[in-house]
């Protein structure tokens, strides 16, 4: 584990939930001859007290002289962190590469199990893995020919991991300052898979970016965008969660330009020019109630625990569509960022899995801070204990 606490001060729930969620790592033992290590699919109980797992008879850590102390090591994702994008060097002097990962540690101590116990582990596995992929029927082990299973399993063996001891480190430049920090998860957001993931659970902390100002990528102050601030959570309990985005603030201004320009064609026509005044009319009148019918749209997002939805619905003047997507495929909200000569807005998104998609809330970016708030309401009601078994608590893995 990392030495330097500021990477490990996540708690031993959020840890044992990554831990789960992942359910791949590296067992590792010490050997007569030195280190051993295989890589395990492991499951760990209701109350994370232990796991069990399965090793193929010829490994060498069989016959390491179990019972034996042990550790499993779990890897998250991880990226590489260049100091250029930490600012410039006159403002940000003496940096060095360094690299952002998440990894948890877990010891304990591993014994056998009798032979009798594999086929419920191998059976409880595979449900637990075949559970989270959408769209397919599960697979069982109902569906070999018989004879079939207990031949493959007779080549492996299974084991119990006591765990006594659960350490994470979660580095995610926690030692930088949040403008650094929002520099580096822009930098991050254009990389590759591994990248993206560290920019998302960057922006998952609470509060990353409270502490930054209104301000654009090179400091100057600027106003704070219309579009945005009439986001906000409108229902939330243990098993339901909607947002809404009601632009009206957007409308209300198409509506008055549109009676401006009426009053405006009214006097023309009163005073005689009928050409004039019909033009501003149709022109001056119909293009701000075109653009408000066509553009202004009042977009709903619901989280459903009971149906297992996530359903974005978006309705205009004139259109009403809706999106349906299952619950288990979220694995985070994060705000997605754009970057253009005038500075840096957000808006907020959904990553999903299986396949990998993301989903934005709004069309528009804004760089008030409606988005941030909105990414924080939907993670934290996904990870709310009460509301979602541990077991069961996402994290940004694939």
């Amino acid at each position: 584990m990392h030495p330097n606490p500021a990477f490990r001060q996540e708690p031993r729930d959020k840890n044992l939930a990554f831990a789960r969620a992942r359910g791949f790592g590296i067992l590792s033992v010490n050997g007569p001859e030195g280190p051993l290590a295989a890589h395990v699919p492991f499951l760990l109980n209701n109350d994370a007290s232990f796991a069990e797992l399965h090793l193929a008879r010829s490994n060498a850590i069989v016959r390491a002289g179990l019972p034996t102390l042990a550790l499993i090591v779990v890897v998250g994702p991880d990226a590489y962190i260049s100091p250029d994008w930490y600012g410039p060097h006159d403002q940000v002097p003496d940096q060095v590469p360094t690299w952002n990962y998440v990894a948890v540690h877990l010891r304990g101590m591993l014994e056998p199990l009798p032979e009798d116990a594999l086929r419920p582990h191998v059976d409880a596995l595979s449900a637990e893995h075949e559970g989270r992929l959408a769209g397919k029927r599960p697979w069982t082990s109902a569906k070999m020919s018989e004879g079939a299973m207990p031949r493959m399993m007779r080549m492996i063996l299974p084991f119990r991991f006591h765990v006594s001891s659960v350490e994470g480190t979660w580095k995610l430049n926690q030692n930088k300052t949040p403008e650094i920090r929002a520099r580096a998860v822009r930098a991050l957001s254009q990389g590759n898979a591994n990248a993206q993931e560290i920019a998302a659970l960057i922006q998952q902390e609470r509060g990353y970016r409270k502490s930054l100002p209104d301000s654009d990528r090179h400091g100057n102050f600027r106003p704070v965008q219309i579009d945005g601030l009439l986001m906000k959570v409108v229902h939330r309990s243990d098993q339901l969660l909607v947002i809404e985005d009601r632009p009206w603030i957007t409308g209300i201004a198409m509506i008055g330009m549109t009676l401006v320009f009426v009053f405006g064609s009214m006097m023309l026509l009163s005073s005689g020019e009928v050409f004039g005044g019909l033009m501003m009319l149709l022109v001056g009148g119909g293009v701000p109630l075109l653009i408000a019918a066509l553009m202004v749209r009042r977009v709903r997002l619901t989280f459903d625990r009971g149906q297992g939805l996530v359903t974005r619905t978006s309705r205009s003047v004139r259109s009403l569509t809706r999106q349906n997507y299952a619950l288990d495929r979220l694995e985070i909200a994060q705000l997605g960022i754009s970057t253009d000569s005038e500075g840096t807005t957000y808006r907020t998104e959904l990553r999903l899995k299986a396949p990998l998609e993301t989903v934005p809330f709004t069309s528009y970016y804004t760089n008030g801070r409606r988005p941030e708030e909105m990414v924080e309401a939907v993670n934290d009601w996904l990870t709310t204990p009460k509301a979602r078994p541990a077991a069961d608590m996402p994290v940004v893995i694939r």
